[in-house]
């Protein structure tokens, strides 16, 4: 890594702004960062460790103690550092978490750590590659290949740091001195070569122990003997599976001989049983022969007794029918009673009325429609007689002397209209006679017109039911006929 500019702000003994430029030092590798103390030398490692890890450079320095004391409450304290690393430049910027004066009002506003990482292109715009803290540091020790403890040990040795390198633990020592020289890949090398070897040795180790086992067992005191024995074990076992072989030949021919004799044996078994059989059903033909002839019989007999059960409940339906059609016929005869005696009764109020009798249905039908004309002449007249008798009391009563009266004319009334208690009650025995002949006649004609309903419905009821029972006269009719063929087809 080349350092090449850092630009501090309000960091450490820099309470403004302060840049440095290392560019200026052309191609010196060596250069000496000189000064009295406390004129801020560590304070330009601490920055350069802190941009690029967010630490500083020291233990004795906190992150969020690099903020400069002299600094005013609205600068912000940040570090920006561009350096070389390999063929290209990368500029990165940090800044701690810190207190700093709010933008509006008073007081303070804590502000959280933030960081960036950029690479600088050839065209001089910058690439992003990181913009947390955390990703930041990662990306860095990717870069330059050290982490932060290590980029402080060697690159960067603060004062009283190269002590602590000289008195590390071996261990310690050896990481660091791995990365600097790259010396990671020969010691894979070596513990991959370490591993193998032990894996080797466990495994000759484990067939040492292996053969040991196998002449315990065998009883052999070493691998001369064991072969001898092996040899002798597989001539042995030769001559045991020649034998063997022999005598699964014998057993497959005696399996063989058995399976014919089994075979023989249930041949001859099966010819027993069928002779006996053939002679259990000889002697059982004639029985037989009875069987098939009483099976014909009732097979005929279930022929007859289906056709005899349809007979049967076609008669039965037949006479359900019948008995229906006269229940219909009662019921039709009983309606047309009923109306001729509502017809007589009509007839008789009618006479009463207008002198008029009926003869018959249309005479009747007419007579109704001359019926409702009549309650409606009767309904005005009542009325008429009610609203003439209010109309002529209430005229004579405002009749006034030396005024005209609305009828005649006149100016004098020696005489007004006037209706006796007599002529008023002659008037309203007269309108309720008529109301009640009204009433009367109403009930009649709705009594009329019902039980010409009633006998519509029981004259279409008995058309039904004449027609049921002629169906059902011819259903059994055909069924008779056909219980008969039956009959001669079964003798």
């Amino acid at each position: 890594m080349k350092p090449l500019q850092l630009t501090m702000r309000a960091f450490g003994a820099y309470a403004g702004e302060q840049i440095i430029d290392f560019t200026l030092l052309g191609d010196k590798n060596f250069f000496l960062i000189h000064g009295p103390t406390g004129s801020g030398k560590t304070t330009i490692l601490d920055a350069i460790s802190f941009a690029l890890y967010g630490s500083a450079s020291g233990d004795l320095r906190e992150s969020k103690n690099l903020r400069s004391d002299y600094a005013p409450a609205e600068q912000k304290t940040e570090v920006e550092f561009t350096f070389k690393s390999g063929e290209y430049i990368y500029q990165v910027l940090r800044a701690p978490e810190q207190e700093l004066k709010k933008q509006r009002g008073e007081g303070t506003r804590k502000v959280p750590a933030a960081a960036a990482l950029f690479k600088i292109l050839t065209d001089g715009s910058k690439e992003p590659l990181a913009a947390k803290s955390d990703e930041v540091t990662k990306k860095i020790t990717e870069l330059i290949g050290f982490k932060a403890e290590q980029f402080r040990q060697i690159v960067l040795l603060p004062q009283g740091e190269f002590r602590r390198f000289l008195i590390a633990e071996s261990k310690d020592r050896k990481s660091i001195l791995e990365t600097i020289f790259k010396t990671e890949l020969y010691r894979r090398i070596e513990a991959l070569l370490a591993e193998h070897s032990t894996a080797i040795d466990n495994d000759y180790k484990a067939l040492k122990q292996q053969q040991q086992f196998i002449l315990n067992s065998t009883e052999c005191e070493n691998n001369d003997q064991l072969l001898a024995d092996i040899q002798i074990f597989l001539q042995r076992q030769k001559e045991e599976t020649a034998a063997l072989q022999t005598a699964s030949a014998q057993l497959a021919a005696a399996k063989l001989q058995l399976q014919q004799a089994q075979e023989l044996h249930n041949a001859f078994a099966e010819e027993t049983a069928a002779r006996t059989a053939f002679l259990t059903l000889t002697e059982q033909r004639s029985a037989v022969e009875t069987a098939k002839t009483e099976a014909a019989q009732a097979d005929k007999a279930a022929l007859l007794e289906e056709i005899y059960n349809s007979t049967l409940r076609a008669h039965k339906h037949n006479q359900e029918c019948l008995s229906a059609e006269q229940s219909a016929q009662q019921a039709t005869a009983a309606a047309q009673a009923k109306l001729q005696e509502l017809q007589q009764k009509l007839s008789e109020q009618l006479q009463q009325l207008d002198g008029q009798s009926l003869k018959n249905t249309a005479n009747l039908d007419k007579a109704l429609e001359l019926l409702n004309q009549r309650i409606l002449q009767l309904h005005s007249e009542a009325a008429k007689l009610s609203g003439v008798t209010s109309e002529l009391e209430r005229l004579a009563a405002a009749l006034v002397d030396n005024e005209p009266c609305p009828v005649c004319g006149a100016l004098q009334h020696p005489h007004p209209a006037t209706i006796t208690a007599a002529q008023k009650s002659e008037l309203q025995l007269k309108t309720q006679t008529i109301t009640r002949q009204v009433q009367s006649l109403q009930l009649l004609q709705q009594s009329y017109q019902q039980a010409q309903l009633h006998l519509a419905g029981c004259e279409a009821t008995l058309k039904a039911n004449q027609a049921a029972t002629v169906n059902a006269a011819k259903e059994l009719s055909e069924l008779r006929e056909h219980s008969k063929e039956r009959l001669d087809a079964s003798h």
